[in-house]
């Protein structure tokens, strides 16, 4: 008679089988977690490899540098300019918890812990200058550590500016009367326009127009900051009594009596402009001819001024006479047109409520704002001018002609600020051609940041670099939230004195979304609650 298995006999062979079963299980999750790291690993290496073959491609089809930030920003950005006249923004975005490297605000790759930029020169000097950057070299660290650095030239082309300052108005021939009607004579009315086109401050002490040293200021410094300009004048001219200057310009005298060349009042039918910096390097230089501009019309008086930064000294296309009256005079009638009328960036709503005034949740960057004010004393065209290079396009209300002391609000090309805000009546408002307001067409910063308004050739006319510290940052109490947008003060102060800028203390509207009770201080459209 056969024997079964005894009950030992059955309990050695489930612990063997358990044992095998449990050496298989294991042998399985070393096998899975090897796959899962081997996968990982692939669609790391492949998502690095699409970051630098993007950034690769775009470099060497791009011709300039918009904008890009400093080398020691472990999450940086950078704009670049095509040809066709395009322009891409390549930054990050932060999504669930990790950081991804964004085209244009669309996400393409990642996760990525660092991304840094480093523009270099012609002779691959580090520069903080966008337009004198050639070369870019880039660094890449991903999320699980793998890393990679490389070197990207641009498309090699003629560079428009050196280092960025360049000659942008001239009065050659001037009118025999000043702003007071006092007759004076022509080489004490003459000027040079001097803009500082970097994002780096400059000081012009010792710099030269035609051999003369800059050598005296009447604004009290000879540097001209970022986005800057300064008026240069004979010695003794007192620029400021003949002409109304703008606040963000600088005064400055060189050191003999005359602008010309060989002591003489620059030429009424032709002349030479040469800018040197303090080792008598020329940096901009105009040979221009009367055809160009600023010749006079009967009683009307011009400039010649610039088009575009973009586009070459010596093009006469790119000179025009003014088309800003700066004074007049009844007797003898007299009118003068020249230097850039004071249309300034007068209030920013970077950090807006996520609910309109009437409680429904809007993306933040359909709701911000930035209100540009003419103070100037004549009616402006905006159309077609930018903010951080986004085109304002569309006229919601008002008028394109900014008439002197009124205000023009702009939002992005979804927005309905009208009826996300109580704006003031009859309010100019505009919608630009992009989304966002920031460079880039991105959401303006909710901590620092730049605005820019420019005319439709670039030439800038205001710039402010906020920060949350001046004010427009919310806060909070219990289930109340303020927003506050960031307003200036006085428009004829400098417009980066953080101490000219303030939160807005006027309620534009309280609404009530459960639990929450926000409140928005704001001015669109009128005057400033913080003004005088």
């Amino acid at each position: 008679m056969k024997k079964g298995l005894t009950f030992i006999e059955i309990l050695i062979t489930v612990l063997i089988l358990g044992l095998i079963a449990i050496l298989l299980a294991n042998i399985l999750s070393n096998f899975n977690i090897l796959f899962s790291q081997k996968t990982e690993e692939r669609e790391s290496i492949s998502n690095l490899q699409t970051i630098v073959d993007k950034l690769t491609r775009d470099i060497r089809q791009g011709n300039q540098v918009l904008d890009i930030s400093p080398p020691t920003q472990t999450l940086g950005y950078l704009v670049l300019s095509f040809p066709s006249g395009d322009q891409s923004t390549y930054s990050y975005s932060y999504y669930n918890g990790k950081y991804y490297f964004t085209v244009d605000g669309e996400i393409l790759a990642g996760p990525i812990r660092e991304i840094r930029f480093m523009g270099l020169d012609d002779n691959l000097t580090y520069t903080t200058v966008p337009s004198a950057v050639r070369t870019l070299s880039i660094s890449i660290l991903m999320d699980d550590g793998r890393y990679i650095s490389t070197t990207v030239a641009l498309r090699s082309q003629t560079i428009p500016q050196i280092i960025g300052i360049f000659i942008r108005e001239i009065m050659y021939y001037p009118a025999p009367r000043d702003r007071q009607g006092n007759s004076i004579s022509e080489n004490l009315m003459e000027f040079v326009v001097i803009s500082n086109a970097t994002y780096s401050s400059i000081n012009l002490n010792g710099w030269k127009i035609n051999g003369h040293i800059i050598s005296n200021t009447l604004s009290g410094t000879y540097t001209v900051p970022a986005q800057g300009l300064a008026i240069i004048g004979a010695k003794g001219s007192n620029l400021s009594s003949h002409y109304f200057i703008p606040k963000n310009c600088i005064i400055l005298e060189v050191s003999d009596q005359y602008l010309g060349q060989n002591n003489n009042p620059l030429g009424n039918n032709g002349d030479t402009v040469v800018l040197q910096d303090i080792n008598n390097t020329v940096v901009d230089k105009v040979t221009y001819d009367k055809s160009w501009g600023g010749q006079p019309s009967g009683n009307t008086y011009y400039s010649l001024s610039r088009k575009s930064i973009q586009n070459p000294s010596q093009d006469p296309s790119n000179w025009e006479s003014s088309k800003f009256k700066n004074y007049s005079l009844s007797t003898p009638r007299i009118d003068v047109y020249c230097l850039l009328p004071p249309i300034v960036i007068n209030e920013i709503m970077y950090y807006p409520a996520p609910y309109d005034k009437n409680g429904r949740g809007r993306n933040e960057r359909d709701i911000e704002f930035i209100e540009i004010y003419n103070a100037s004393n004549q009616t402006v065209n905006i159309q077609n001018w930018q903010i951080n290079g986004n085109t304002l396009v569309t006229l919601a209300s008002g008028s394109w002609n900014l008439s002197p002391g009124s205000y023009a609000v702009i939002g992005g090309n979804r927005s309905a600020l009208d009826r996300y805000y109580n704006l003031a009546q009859n309010t100019t408002y505009i919608r630009t051609n992009s989304r966002g307001l920031a460079l880039g067409r991105g959401e303006l910063s909710d901590t620092a940041g730049t605005v820019t308004l420019a005319d439709p050739y670039g030439l800038v006319f205001d710039q402010v670099n906020y920060s949350y510290t001046w004010g427009g940052y919310p806060s909070s109490s219990g289930n109340y939230r303020y927003h506050y947008s960031l307003e200036r003060k006085y428009w004829d102060m400098f417009p980066n004195d953080p101490s000219n800028w303030g939160s807005s203390s006027n309620l534009n509207y309280s609404v009530r979304v459960l639990p929450l009770t926000y409140n928005v201080y704001c001015t669109p459209g009128g005057k400033n609650s913080n003004s005088p």
